[in-house]
């Protein structure tokens, strides 16, 4: 399953983008609050922001998450993020322009 944590939909852009592409690969996904235990005791976690994309988190408060490396679950999701991006937008000069 793929947690997320709940925030403010302004700053959750691309972790939006990266829950639909999951649930179109027909990954469980689940939105919650988290605490660090959560974190910490998960096989793998990564972060998601408009420059980093998707990136592995490797430890918390100096705790490894997992194995402290890139889990298939993260490969996968990165994978699906940048095949997604390098499509681009559509965009239209006279949607622009009204």
């Amino acid at each position: 399953e793929y947690f997320c944590l709940q925030g403010e939909p302004i700053l959750e852009k691309s972790n939006e983008e990266l829950i639909e592409l999951a649930k179109k690969e027909g990954i469980p996904v689940v939105e919650d609050f988290m605490t660090s235990f959560d974190i910490i005791s998960a096989d793998e976690a990564f972060l998601t922001g408009t420059a980093a994309e998707v990136i592995p988190m490797r430890s918390l408060d100096d705790k490894l998450i997992g194995d402290g490396t890139m889990g298939p679950m993260t490969r996968k999701l990165i994978a699906l993020f940048r095949d997604e991006t390098t499509r681009g937008t559509p965009f239209s000069a006279a949607a622009a322009t009204s």
